[in-house]
């Protein structure tokens, strides 16, 4: 089946993980990392998530889940030991129209995260719809260990230059030649050493090649 890959803006957004353990702990502190007001609904929860309780980074409900849990919530996760509660979860989130991530049976559930690689300026994911986390996890370290330095800056400075690149160059053809000279060039390896300036100026003498 084809899927499509979304990134959300879950700043402020209220999203709701259902657990207390290890797993859940995972889905707080992407969620937290994203911006997102977070509920946790579980009788008990491990050390990392108790303290974020008590920093009040999270709203904790102290008990099983129940059916109304997910009210305003744009993102449920859910992440018991319990396969049975998670499909109790992702039933009330579907007749919500709500999405919801299962951390078992992941087939439960209508989404998947990803595991990311972050660049400035560049995101790469990789998904395993929810079939090996850890297998996402290794070919994540795999891709970034081959993403050569300096590649993240380089995608926002040719981002600055797009511009200059329209204005300059007619046609496609022309300006697609122009971002693989760009691309291609030694900007980057400039940027690995910290010449930002360098790599502009190369950069902007590949439009005209």
């Amino acid at each position: 089946m084809e899927r499509l890959a979304l990134a959300l803006e879950l700043v402020g957004r209220q999203t709701v993980v259902v657990g207390g353990g290890a797993v859940a702990a995972r889905k707080v502190t992407a969620l937290l990392a994203a911006g997102a007001r977070v509920q946790v609904v579980a009788p008990r929860l491990v050390d990392e998530l108790l303290a974020r309780a008590v920093r009040a980074e999270l709203e904790w409900v102290c008990r099983e889940y129940a059916a109304g849990d997910l009210d305003g919530a744009a993102l449920v996760f859910a992440a018991t030991d319990s396969a049975e509660v998670n499909c109790r979860v992702a039933s009330e989130a579907a007749q919500r129209g709500t999405w919801c991530n299962v951390a078992s049976p992941p087939e439960a559930g209508n989404c998947h995260l990803l595991a990311t690689v972050e660049l400035t300026g560049v995101t790469i994911a990789v998904g395993t719809d929810g079939a090996s986390p850890y297998a996402a996890r290794r070919l994540r370290e795999a891709i970034e260990a081959a993403v050569p330095p300096g590649t993240g800056r380089l995608v926002v400075l040719m981002g600055e230059l797009r511009g200059e690149v329209k204005q300059r160059l007619a046609g496609e053809q022309a300006r697609r030649a122009a971002y693989q000279r760009m691309w291609d060039s030694a900007a980057r390896e400039r940027l690995a050493d910290g010449d930002e300036e360098g790599a502009r100026q190369i950069l902007r003498g590949c439009i005209d090649q």
